[in-house]
């Protein structure tokens, strides 16, 4: 028989592992909102490079973290974010800020 799956022939994670993994991916997902929120009001380029460059970067501690919890459905869930994401960046509205919030609130319903 053969264990497949994110967490396939490593060791149980400790409930420290847990929390801590958890309250980064928390971390990650509060990180992405108020960037998102930041770069939609504000009217500079620059700015909203830094702030989509902010996102980008808490979207890679968004998966590193899910990996670390063996959790696919998180996985699933930060792939929707990144494509709506880049939806995003290509119109830069309110539609757009409303969904990515929409999946962040649904990441945190996973936890």
């Amino acid at each position: 028989m053969s264990v497949e799956g994110p967490g396939a022939g490593l060791p149980p994670l400790t409930s420290g592992d847990r929390k801590a993994y958890t309250e980064e991916y928390m971390h990650g997902l509060d990180l992405f909102g108020r960037a998102l929120e930041q770069c939609t009001k504000s009217q500079n380029m620059h700015q909203q490079e830094a702030f989509k460059h902010v996102m980008g970067r808490a979207l890679q501690v968004l998966n590193e973290t899910a990996r670390g919890l063996r959790r696919d459905d998180l996985l699933q869930q930060n792939d929707k974010i990144a494509q709506d994401f880049q939806a995003y960046g290509e119109r830069k509205d309110s539609l757009g800020e409303r969904v990515l919030m929409e999946d962040l609130e649904q990441a945190r319903k996973k936890l």
